[in-house]
C-alpha cells in the first residue's frame, strides 16, 4: 500500500499547534480512500495524545493528496 499519509505539526504565531493530516494519494485513486480509513485513526490517535501532552485547542486539519 506504500506510504498512508502524514503529520505536519507547526506552531502558529499565537502559541497554539497546527496539525495538518495528510493522506497520500490522487483523491480520485480509490486507494486512496483505502489509505484514508487506516490513516484517519492513527492521525486521531496522534492528535488526541498531542492534546493530552499540549492542551486542548490544537488545529487539526485532514487533507489528502501528498
Amino acid at each position: 500500500m506504500g506510504d498512508l499519509g502524514r503529520i505536519v505539526i507547526q506552531e502558529m504565531p499565537d502559541g497554539r499547534t497546527h496539525l495538518a493530516c495528510e493522506v497520500a494519494g490522487d483523491p480520485l485513486d480509490p486507494r486512496t480512500a483505502e489509505r484514508a480509513a487506516i490513516f484517519g485513526p492513527l492521525a486521531r490517535e496522534v492528535t488526541r495524545q498531542m492534546e493530552v501532552l499540549t492542551g486542548p485547542g490544537a488545529e487539526i486539519q485532514p487533507t489528502s493528496g501528498h
